[in-house]
């Protein structure tokens, strides 16, 4: 097994030097967002590799681009990530995930045995929703979440919706809804991904196997009060739209550190009119909360959205405007006993987990059978240029579900 453990290794180490430079940002970590120069030039490269393996190459109406491998049943099983990044983020976070699925298809290819299931090896578009403020385009698009007007909705920082960027990038936005999967003939999704958190790495683990994601809410507000006179204008007098979202934002911070486990996110402000010496009449900052308790969740969100209310009572006009909602997903029970059996039975280490950040997999879990492997992140970093995971993890991730497949076509020769 070391032999193959170190091939694989050493492939999946090649693919991520390559697609770390197909960045906006080189020198500066992995900008790759969707519908851009960047997005274009990587699904040239995944699909150049696809079809390195004679592997059946289609890219989609999101944007995804899916290699088939035919196996014993017509039956799917997809096995992915995704391959934009947030800005300056690292290589790992997603890439991965596609790169473990190549080596997989691989494995079966350079061993002439035919996959119990047919696999279809998918690099999915925008699951970060770092430059549209939603995200999961991908895999909302496989299950018809998404329409017209939910792509005029999301807009990025210059003012141009998804609608519109589909539309630059050669796309026609009305056919984002033929991305839509049938559910008859799809086995269920595997996704390996990097843990991008320190459990794993502190436990000395070499599989994470997860058991359920998070739930995640984000909004961006927006709080308009009244530009003055920095040094003329009485504390008593004005309405600083800074300080009042101050005091919405340290309630927040209160809420989450009093609920085990929660966290809460202001990742983004815009300030204006953003000089020194003016009052700031506005201010525009998102939130992301996040908790394995829905109820915890749905609390904060209406605690805030109180907050606000009060804020209006004092002058201030407030906006709350949602982006994303996502409830918490469980992967499938028997397939998690399955995975650990595969771990065990190839002497790595294994651990249950629960994943922090939000993944393709908890969009398809709502609604297809799914599971999911973590890898080590080296110092529990990620979203950052210095995001690092061993290849050789990946490697034993990629022997984890590839031992775990070829145990489906029992399950399947019993159904």
């Amino acid at each position: 097994m070391k032999k193959e453990l170190d091939y694989i290794a050493d492939r999946i180490e090649t693919y991520i030097n390559d697609t770390k430079k197909i960045t906006a940002t080189p020198g500066q970590g992995v900008t790759r967002l969707p519908f851009t120069l960047e997005s274009k030039r990587c699904v040239h490269y995944l699909e150049e590799k696809m079809k390195a393996l004679s592997l059946d190459v289609v890219e989609d109406a999101s944007g995804a681009v899916i290699g088939v491998l035919k196996g014993k049943s017509e039956q799917r099983m997809m096995i992915g990530s995704h391959y934009d990044s947030v800005e300056h983020g690292g290589a790992y976070d997603g890439m991965a995930g596609i790169l473990c699925g190549l080596e997989i298809a691989a494995y079966y290819i350079r061993n002439r045995i035919t996959p119990p299931y047919t696999l279809e090896i998918a690099g999915l578009n925008d699951e970060e929703g770092e430059r549209f403020g939603g995200g999961y385009l991908s895999s909302k698009a496989f299950l018809g979440k998404w329409t017209t007007n939910d792509l005029k909705y999301y807009v990025d920082k210059h003012g141009i919706s998804y609608y519109e960027a589909m539309i630059l990038y050669g796309y026609a936005p009305e056919h984002l809804m033929r991305a839509e999967r049938p559910r008859k003939g799809w086995k269920g999704y595997l996704e390996i991904h990097v843990e991008q958190g320190p459990v794993m790495e502190s436990q000395g683990v070499e599989i994470g196997i997860v058991e359920t994601i998070v739930a995640i809410q984000r909004y961006y507000i927006t709080i308009v009060g009244k530009a003055d006179h920095a040094g003329t204008q009485p504390m008593n007098t004005r309405s600083d739209a800074v300080m009042a979202a101050m005091d919405i934002i340290c309630h927040m911070r209160s809420y989450v550190q009093e609920h085990q486990g929660m966290v809460g996110t202001v990742g983004e402000i815009h300030v204006y009119p953003n000089a020194i010496n003016i009052v700031p009449e506005k201010i525009t900052f998102s939130i992301d909360v996040r908790s394995a308790d829905q109820s915890w969740l749905n609390e904060c969100i209406h605690q805030i959205s109180e907050d606000l209310k009060e804020k209006e009572l004092e002058g201030f006009s407030c906006e709350m405007k949602p982006t994303l909602s996502n409830t918490v997903t469980g992967m499938k029970p028997e397939w998690i006993k399955e995975l650990q059996k595969s771990a065990d039975r190839l002497g790595f280490s294994n651990m249950m987990i629960n994943s922090g950040a939000g993944h393709d997999a908890a969009i398809i879990g709502k609604e297809v059978d799914t599971a999911m492997l973590f890898v080590p992140s080296v110092g529990g970093r990620s979203h950052i240029p210095e995001e690092y995971s061993d290849e050789r993890d990946l490697a034993k991730a990629v022997l984890t579900a590839i031992d775990f497949i070829n145990h489906m076509d029992e399950e399947r020769k019993s159904e």
